[in-house]
């Protein structure tokens, strides 16, 4: 199943490129387990894998870790005291990491048509999450604000702000991207997406999402400013990059009329709140579960530490050496430096698919630091991320040639 040379599809290339679209357009619905996307990528994956797309023999890397964490997560599930959970928390990682194979192998079979259709689904999916969430926010529709907000905070079609708000991140910085850089006729339609996936980030009122916005767009206006051609290039984009952030500032600042959001504003943009600290906070839990750690080399299965200290580590780093040892452990963080590796060393060459790494390796670069203050292992973004830089790094140069070619510089 893993091919040395360019992956080939062999079933109509528009049916399998549709298909995806429709798969990745429900990635913002996650209300359940397993999602409606991790079904729908499963199955799209199979038909596609039975009728000639091959997984391209370069991520092996990518599946040698993926591998340790799903085997070693099995070995530490057996020392938890409710096995049944912790092999299903399993369980749901190892389907997670599957779809991810697919969906990679899907990029670099076609890298250009293939990210293309990811992104433009993935904006939809952010676009109908958010607006499902004003809804609820509003209240527009009589019991709408039960089922689309948490405490107070825009969830859209997820179960938690905190990861609401993160998976707009994506989105929102490629809209930025594109009209910065190639402002056109399309300039009002992707500004006015751009504002509504801003105005869905601060209405979660998730400071992991604020944080995490801040350091991708910090990442990425670099990244773009190195490749660009020239200084006139350059300056324009700062120009837009500028015009833009006063819109978006003064789009929040209107939002802040309201003295319900400007209340909550204000609580949450405390940089330490009550559980964060004082005995049995977030960042006390991480300590006791660095501790367990040390003191358990193959782990203790999923659910452990929360069943002692009434809540997960929120730290994914720390809590996946606590799913599967060390072994496992040590394989995430592996999996991490070489997505950051491989991602880096691509964004030198001017290939057409280049804008979509640098967003997706700017959004990854933000992912990781939030790692530390939640637990991000099952967010289905992050695979998404992940799929995504290792598709477009291991396509064959021969088709990213030939798509560099009919593309354009940035």
């Amino acid at each position: 199943m893993i091919a040395a040379s360019r992956p080939r599809i062999a079933i109509n290339e528009r049916l399998l490129l549709l298909a995806m679209f429709g798969v990745i357009s429900l990635s913002g619905i996650v209300f359940i387990e397993p999602a409606p996307y991790d079904i729908a990528l499963l199955a799209v994956g199979t038909f596609a894998l039975l009728f000639g797309l091959r997984i391209p023999a370069k991520v092996v890397p990518l599946l040698f870790c993926f591998t340790l964490i799903i085997i070693f997560g099995f070995i530490a599930s057996l020392y938890a005291t409710r096995i049944t959970e912790a092999a299903l928390h399993i369980v749901t990682t190892a389907y997670l990491i599957v779809g991810t194979i697919i969906l990679a192998s899907f990029i670099a079979a076609m890298p250009l048509k293939a990210i293309s259709v990811v992104m433009n689904g993935y904006i939809v999916a952010a676009l109908i999450a958010t607006l499902a969430g004003f809804v609820g926010y509003f209240d527009l529709i009589p019991g709408a604000y039960d089922i689309f907000t948490l405490y107070g905070r825009l969830s859209g079609t997820f179960k938690d702000p905190n990861v609401f708000g993160p998976f707009l991140i994506t989105p929102l910085l490629f809209l930025i991207f594109q009209f910065t850089t190639r402002p056109g006729k399309d300039l009002p339609a992707q500004l006015g997406a751009a504002l509504i996936l801003t105005a869905g980030i601060f209405l979660s009122f998730s400071r992991g999402a604020w944080g995490h916005l801040v350091v991708s767009g910090l990442v990425l206006l670099p990244m773009i400013l190195v490749v660009l051609p020239n200084n006139k290039s350059r300056f324009r984009l700062l120009f837009f990059a500028l015009l833009a952030l006063v819109s978006l500032g003064l789009f929040l600042l209107a939002l802040l009329g309201s003295s319900s959001i400007s209340e909550m504003f204000s609580q949450r943009a405390q940089l330490t709140q009550a559980y964060d600290a004082g005995g049995r906070g977030r960042f006390d839990g991480q300590r006791l579960a660095l501790e367990w750690v040390l003191s358990n080399p193959l782990g203790v299965g999923w659910g452990e530490f929360s069943r002692y200290w009434g809540e997960q580590a929120h730290n994914v780093y720390i809590s996946q050496f606590m799913f599967g040892g060390w072994i496992g452990g040590f394989a995430y963080i592996a999996l991490i430096i070489a997505t950051l590796i491989r991602g880096f060393v691509f964004i030198r060459y001017n290939l057409a698919t280049r804008p979509y790494l640098m967003v997706f390796l700017a959004t990854f670069c933000g992912l990781i630091l939030q790692g530390f203050i939640i637990d991000t292992d099952h967010w289905r973004h992050f695979y998404l991320v992940i799929a995504a830089i290792w598709g477009l790094t291991c396509a064959p140069w021969s088709i990213q040639e030939v798509e560099r070619n009919s593309g354009r510089s940035i």
